[in-house]
């Protein structure tokens, strides 16, 4: 809060309605691009790996793609395909998003210790924390504050 009103710089576990029902008046949009603001980079932590953002129908497609590539692959995600080849790293994550919460910058760092290529990571769905889940590996992908996707290549 600067100046008396309030600004989402990036959505996370306390979402915009839980900020503007606590403070009774009306958020901000957008900060001046030179306002100094950690996490607001097009990229930030992002792993070496390149991070491809995939829909859960779309992964398995897109972990095959880098694959014939050559690339070394991990999938991360909540659900484990069941035809997973063995040479693909799986960087699961807990179902509730909560956990997925506590979990996304390890995997990303276990990417770096496995010197992956690439990065499949399927998308979670919803509002709340899912929506900043989603921010945070938009950011990874070095997409920053593009429009919420479900698949880019």
């Amino acid at each position: 809060m600067t100046g008396g009103s309030a600004c989402v710089l990036r959505p996370g576990a306390i979402t915009e309605t839980d900020l503007h029902q606590a403070l009774d008046k009306a958020l901000r949009r957008g900060i001046e691009p030179d306002t100094p603001c950690p996490g607001m980079k097009t990229s930030h932590y992002a792993p070496n790996a390149r991070v491809l953002l995939s829909s859960p129908e779309q992964a398995t497609h897109d972990v095959a793609a880098c694959r014939a590539r050559g690339r070394r692959v991990g999938l991360l995600g909540t659900h484990k395909p069941r035809s997973l080849p063995a040479d693909v790293h799986w960087l699961g994550l807990r179902q509730d998003v909560a956990g997925q919460a506590q979990q996304l910058y390890q995997r990303l760092r276990d990417a770096d210790h496995l010197a992956l290529d690439v990065v499949v990571a399927v998308v979670p769905a919803g509002d709340g924390l899912a929506h900043a889940l989603r921010d945070r590996l938009q950011r990874a992908a070095g997409l920053g504050d593009m429009p919420p996707v479900g698949h880019t290549s």
